[in-house]
């Protein structure tokens, strides 16, 4: 195990500096001029002063983490950044997000990054070990659809010279990868509550969901919507729709065109590579779009309203941390609407009355006076 491994090593680093110091005179002369006695123990130290044998990973991951091997891991002379993706990540959305944050930052760092997307769950594992063989000093995992194969990897011998991250929640004991994760429901039930405001503006009662495979995902972001919804009229009501694919741009306009004949017209577009294509069919034909994961209220845009979970800014803020050295496997980094800006809503057209209802629901979020689980649930 990785873990086993770093303990070995910190041991036998303790061991060197002790027959150094042992031989290189008397107790008051044994520790090297350059050493710290937070990076060995001195020769004359009592054994309450020195690790013991026992001592806990959590101890050696904490020195570990703090022992300047980051970034560059593999210690080849440069840093490499590894992008695993699921999708396109040149969808304009929540893949492309992953990739251009991390790219801006590279870039900035002088350090490199390789990018493998369209990667089928299937194929997770194979895809996943290639990227590792590759050089790279941390590997990036973008969503959860790819969990199996970084757990798979992760932990492997032969990888122990890379870092391992995922956008996915963590799983409990979980040691050899670290993770950034946000929330379903709470992002979920404030895109429902942006939706309720559009609806309540347009005099419309029905809103729509275009989604891709029915993922346990999928099902909560339609359903904390709709819960949100029902939390500005209850009378409000939400049509789903999963066309079985983030990425099919046929499927979701074929979707978007079900619903308009519908006379639906407020529709979130909860897709990858497809959801530029979609949102602007919906807005060609006088309807307005949400879209999924980035922020999309910009000129031209085909979107009046984003509901936001954008994975690029959470690793950005990681790997500031690995770049300091003070990234850890085994630790969750989470993000939370009322909280991090970077999760919640923009409602690009929002009224000051419109904004000031988004802006009180966020912050009753935050402060955890609102439960949107329990709200969209029920428990």
């Amino acid at each position: 195990m990785r873990q086993q491994r770093k303990v070995l090593r910190w041991l036998a680093l303790v061991l060197v500096f002790g027959l150094i110091a042992a031989g290189c005179g008397s107790d008051d002369d044994a520790a090297p001029a350059d050493s710290s006695t937070d990076d060995a123990a001195p020769a004359d130290s009592s054994t309450d002063d020195a690790a013991p044998a026992d001592s806990s990973t959590d101890d050696v991951e904490d020195d570990v983490a703090s022992a300047g091997s980051q970034p560059d891991v593999n210690g080849d002379g440069k840093v490499v950044i590894g992008i695993a993706s699921p999708g396109d990540t040149n969808d304009g959305g929540f893949y492309q997000s992953f990739v251009d944050g991390t790219t801006a930052f590279a870039e900035a760092e002088g350090w490199e990054v390789v990018v493998s997307d369209f990667i089928n769950p299937a194929d997770a594992i194979v895809a996943i070990e290639d990227l590792a063989r590759g050089g790279v000093d941390f590997l990036a995992v973008g969503a959860s659809e790819l969990q199996d194969g970084i757990e798979a990897v992760a932990c492997e011998e032969e990888f122990s010279d890379v870092v391992f991250y995922i956008n996915a929640e963590l799983p409990e004991g979980q040691t050899c990868y670290g993770s950034a994760a946000d929330f379903d429901y709470e992002f979920g039930y404030v895109g429902g509550i942006m939706a309720g405001l559009v609806l309540e503006r347009e005099g419309a009662t029905t809103a729509g969901y275009i989604g891709g495979p029915e993922l346990a995902f999928s099902t909560v972001a339609h359903e904390s919507m709709e819960a949100g919804m029902r939390a500005i009229n209850p009378d409000f009501n939400l049509v789903v729709t999963h066309t079985g694919d983030f990425n099919d741009a046929a499927l979701g306009i074929e979707a978007a065109a079900a619903m308009l004949d519908q006379n639906i017209r407020v529709i979130y577009t909860f897709l990858g590579g497809a959801m530029f294509a979609t949102g602007g069919s919906i807005a060609g034909a006088g309807g307005i779009a949400f879209s999924a994961a980035t922020n999309t209220c910009f000129p031209g845009s085909p979107f009046g309203g984003s509901v936001l979970f954008p994975p690029g800014e959470y690793l950005v803020g990681v790997l500031e941390d690995f770049r300091d050295g003070k990234f850890q496997e085994g630790v969750e980094r989470e993000f939370h609407v009322g909280i991090d800006d970077a999760v919640g809503v923009a409602l690009c057209d929002a009224s000051a009355e419109e904004q000031a209802r988004i802006d009180d629901i966020v912050a009753k979020i935050g402060s955890g006076e609102l439960d949107p689980e329990a709200e969209t649930t029920g428990s």
